[in-house]
């Protein structure tokens, strides 16, 4: 795993710090400005029947996200201070299938909470002939991440304002999850779900 998967972070990085300096770089991957990776299906990622191994969409959402930091200064500036978030649940909802070829995955953080961020990832499959089939969203996957200052938990709030700095209007649509119910309902049943596994997983233990 650890063979293929780190040339594929590195490669990720590697796009992210040549797109890096845009003007806007501050909301890359934040709400109203989603990231866009591009990448491609490849052999290593293909199940028996030629569709995108479902584990793959986890691997190519964690390399979204190694661009996206990137790109937007946020690895950065969290490795100066020693400062990551990392992923604390995920969870993936299959729509239609990915075949070999060309795939893209849009990337937004729509807010935080007392202890964490939470942000999603749309898959994509683009398609000249036809604009409308290349904005049907092939899968998405719903990530809850915290954030560690020298091993240490800090609120989302502080990584944004002391670590990265983000203007106030950002701070403020982040904390009001950019107004989107949809997503905020998302995010509570989600946070029940998890609450029933915790439960559960309690009762085996």
């Amino acid at each position: 795993m650890v063979l293929i998967h780190t040339p594929r972070t590195l490669v990720a990085i590697g796009k992210g710090l040549m797109r890096k300096g845009a003007s806007d770089a501050q909301r890359i991957g934040l709400g109203d400005c989603p990231h866009v990776y591009t990448s491609r299906v490849g052999l290593l990622d293909l199940d028996y029947m030629g569709h995108m191994n479902n584990a793959a969409y986890l691997s190519h959402a964690e390399l979204a996200r190694w661009q996206m930091t990137t790109e937007s200064g946020m690895l950065h500036k969290g490795y100066k201070k020693n400062c990551f978030f990392v992923v604390t649940a995920s969870t993936v909802r299959y729509r239609k299938e990915i075949r070999y070829g060309k795939f893209n995955i849009e990337t937004r953080f729509m807010g935080f909470d007392d202890k964490s961020m939470w942000g999603i990832h749309n898959f994509y499959v683009p398609n000249k002939k036809d604009q409308a089939a290349s904005r049907r969203v092939r899968a998405q996957v719903l990530v809850k991440a915290a954030v560690l200052r020298e091993n240490k938990l800090i609120s989302p709030k502080e990584f944004y304002t002391g670590i990265l700095e983000l203007e106030d209007d950002i701070i403020k649509q982040q904390e009001s999850f950019y107004g989107d119910e949809s997503f905020q309902e998302m995010v509570r049943n989600y946070t029940a779900l998890e609450e029933s596994m915790r439960t559960a997983a309690a009762l085996e233990e």
